[in-house]
């Protein structure tokens, strides 16, 4: 049986870049941008749930809180009945780790990969970036400043190409590949869609394989 591993990343932008991206945003054959995709052949979680395990001593208990929240915040969302749950043994890890220097001139936040066989997700491990001196919004403040990066956004954006979700093509939705600063992205519709067409029922179908 073969396997395949895919690594995807995630970038920070300005809300200036974010309208410059948003009005030159190519349309793809001549439609709509794609709302959401999924990996090729759509592979799923068996018995639609992943085990999951924060790596101790990477990230303050704040952020494991935070990465606890956005777990839960995708557990039955789209109408399904998807599960994170813990496992102390389980092979897929949450992690804060030093991503290479070109990611940190890249402004990626943070990157997942994903492993699969056909139509089964078989694993995935979240790296969130701790290298690059990134302002992490996690709650210190009664709103989130214009130049932090929502922690738990981030976490929920991770999350979802663990379930087996690849990048919206529309920007401003939780898996588009890049975030604003000073915004928080929650569990829209078209991640509930993806999440339901996987796990649940949907009229709504995936718009292509792996938007980039």
């Amino acid at each position: 049986m073969s396997w395949k591993t895919r690594v995807t990343r995630f970038s920070r932008v300005t809300k200036a870049t974010i309208f410059v991206c948003m009005v030159a945003l190519p349309l793809i054959g001549g439609s709509s941008a794609k709302a959401f995709t999924l990996l090729p052949g759509n592979p799923k979680w068996p018995n639609a749930q992943a085990c999951y395990i924060v790596d101790a001593g990477t990230m303050s208990s704040t952020e494991a809180n935070l990465v606890s929240t956005a777990l839960q915040n995708w557990n039955g969302a789209g109408g399904t009945s998807w599960l994170f749950f813990f496992g102390s043994s389980c092979g897929n890890h949450i992690k804060k780790a030093a991503l290479s220097s070109s990611d940190c001139s890249n402004g990626v936040l943070a990157r997942t990969s994903q492993s699969y066989s056909g139509s089964t997700m078989l694993g995935y491990t979240v790296t969130i970036n701790n290298n690059c001196g990134t302002a992490w919004y996690e709650g210190q403040f009664s709103y989130i400043p214009s130049n932090y990066m929502d922690f738990t956004s981030v976490a929920r954006h991770e999350l979802g190409h663990g379930i087996g979700l690849c990048h919206s093509g529309v920007n401003g939705r939780l898996m588009y590949r890049l975030l604003s600063t000073g915004t928080a992205y929650g569990i829209d519709t078209d991640a509930r869609n993806a999440l339901a067409y996987l796990y649940g029922s949907t009229s709504a179908n995936p718009e292509g394989s792996c938007y980039p």
